[in-house]
């Protein structure tokens, strides 16, 4: 997908490459209690955004600012009949770290 692109506008990873997700830095403003307390419904079924997800990184993309961007995929649960969200999108660079298999640190 990226093989024509130049390295200073995207970087392709494939296989795409395990990471941690912070959802945290993207839906931060969402997020916050509201002011107003949801329904017993929405307290108990609504959608739980967990601070961080797994998830793969397919790629790095550009900004025309010079920000890094993650191409990244992750599913979110949730315990309504609504079942797991499959997410893919573009994210700040700050919300992707690399994940790591158990006993396999770099240090």
């Amino acid at each position: 997908m990226f093989d024509k692109v130049h390295r200073a506008l995207a970087r392709g990873h494939d296989p795409a490459v395990d990471v941690w997700i912070a959802l945290t830095a993207i839906y931060a403003p969402w997020v916050e209690p509201s002011r107003r307390a949801p329904v017993p419904l929405v307290q108990s079924e609504g959608l739980t955004i967990p601070a961080r997800v797994p998830g793969v990184l397919h790629a790095w993309l550009r900004a025309r600012e010079g920000a890094w961007l993650g191409l990244v995929s992750y599913s979110i649960t949730s315990e309504s009949d609504v079942g797991s969200i499959r997410m893919r999108h573009l994210v700040p660079q700050t919300a992707v770290t690399r994940r790591w298999p158990v006993g396999e640190e770099p240090f």
